[in-house]
């Protein structure tokens, strides 16, 4: 896996970030930006939004070129547009980019913590129909059932910001209402830079400390000083610099993306093997330093960038852990199955011995980063724990299908366990189906496992 590291001089925001990735992408993959940014559209089109495309361009800032992406929404979302192979060199600093939110500017006036999503530069103060964006719930609805590379990071960017404006502004999840970064080109500037880092296949994300402006910014609720309230939620914890800057150098997507991706902050470089740099690009242009984020990706010695195949990125996921001493074998018998039908990954039990030497278990349950809620309060209400802890972790795991397979006593289904490169490595019958065989023929089970995997080896392979 490879690292990234992210020299935020600038700030950080939403299009810069993302930005700089399509251009490593592009470099990597030795393509126009214009095809990356293809297949990003492709990838994203399974998400349910109002119909929008990527707009690419360089953009020069004292010197230095990067890429500014522009996400275009409603009418100018469905225009079929003649892109060139290679991005159009200009500035696009005008001020009337009505279809951005907040992070493509560094320099807008808010409605309620960042709510509205049209004030840039400019900082026109009419309204817009469509400045309310998404709730939380609707966030999660549109995540749920789609299915692209980075989703799983997609969601826990979202519940990062969903959790911070819910401390910031004393609300309940599920009446957290995005505003600004609920908005269309938010959304894809999120989803876009976790499918990115897929592409890229970054395990460790690394960054320099964020710059943080001071001033103020205007709201519907009257002035609010800088850092935001949400993106000061999202910052607690993290190292940053101070600046004297009277802008907003870090939006609360770029927070986000800080706190939901697990960012490292370092002031030090990874000692790796540096392979390739992405510059993304502001709208703006700053008084001291040119408004662009760089993103360098590091490649570990022996890494699988030089084989044919690398090997599959690890999969992130909760380890939710509770002890318990005081409830039956029956009632976590049926708590388990009851986690496992909610969408848990896997549930286990270990025998332990608390103090005072009583026996006890401990139920673990390991499960999909937006599922942890649920199933936390799953284990609250229906045992006698009292309190959960949880641990983020990663899993690698073989990629598998499914075969059925015709046996001399019916039919059986086996799975089917490959390496990296394709390779067969493993072949398991499914214990259902070997154990009916078993018990409609009165064969031993074994007799019955030999078979399946005899039958197998001729008609799968």
């Amino acid at each position: 896996m490879n690292t990234l590291y992210l020299d935020c001089f600038s700030g950080l925001a939403g299009d810069m970030l993302l930005g700089a990735l399509l251009e490593l992408i592009a470099r990597r993959q030795n393509e126009p930006v214009t095809h990356s940014a293809d297949r990003l559209m492709e990838a994203l089109s399974v998400l349910t939004l109002p119909a929008w495309r990527l707009r690419c361009s360089t953009s020069t800032k004292m010197g230095i070129c990067g890429l500014k992406v522009d996400v275009l929404v409603g009418a100018e979302g469905e225009e079929k547009l003649e892109r060139p192979a290679t991005p159009i060199c200009h500035e696009h600093s005008h001020g009337h980019n009505h279809e951005h939110s907040h992070e493509h500017s560094h320099e807008h006036s808010h409605e309620h913590s960042h709510e509205h999503s049209h004030e840039h530069s400019h900082e026109h103060s009419h309204e817009h129909s469509h400045e309310h964006g998404y709730t939380y719930r609707q966030i999660r609805a549109l995540l749920k059932t789609a299915q692209f590379a980075g989703v799983d990071r997609a969601r826990r960017v979202f519940e990062a910001l969903a959790e911070a404006e819910s401390r910031a502004h004393g609300l309940e999840l599920d009446a957290v209402h995005f505003h600004e970064v609920g908005m269309v080109d938010s959304v894809v500037d999120i989803c876009g830079t976790c499918w990115a880092l897929e592409e890229l296949s970054v395990g460790e994300l690394l960054s320099a400390p964020p710059p943080i402006g001071r001033g103020w910014v205007r709201c519907a609720h009257g002035p609010m000083p800088l850092p935001a309230p949400a993106t000061a939620e999202l910052l607690k914890g993290l190292r940053v610099t101070p600046t004297t800057l009277t802008r907003e150098l870090v939006t609360p997507t770029g927070a986000a993306l800080l706190r939901g991706l697990e960012a490292k902050i370092s002031e030090l470089l990874p000692s790796d093997s540096l392979i390739e740099i992405g510059w993304g690009a502001g709208t703006i242009d700053l008084p001291d330093r040119p408004n662009l984020l760089r993103a360098l990706l590091f490649e570990p010695p022996g890494s699988a960038s030089t084989s044919a195949e690398p090997s599959a990125p690890p999969q992130q996921a909760w380890l939710i852990e509770t002890n318990i001493d005081d409830s039956s074998p029956e009632q976590l018998a049926y708590l388990s199955a009851q986690l496992l039908e909610r969408g848990a990954l896997d549930v286990w039990q270990t025998p332990i011995t608390m103090k005072k030497g009583r026996l006890a278990v401990t139920l673990s349950v390991l499960c999909r980063l937006t599922e942890r809620g649920e199933l936390e309060r799953l284990i609250l209400s229906d045992s006698s724990a009292l309190g959960v802890r949880t641990s983020f972790v990663e899993r690698t795991i073989l990629d598998r299908t499914i075969h059925v397979v015709e046996t001399p006593i019916g039919e059986a289904r086996v799975k089917v366990a490959r390496g990296a490169g394709g390779e067969r490595l493993r072949v398991s019958p499914e214990y259902e189906d070997a154990s009916k065989l078993a018990s409609q023929s009165a064969r031993p089970l074994s007799e019955v496992y030999a078979l399946i995997l005899e039958t197998a080896e001729r008609s799968v392979f």
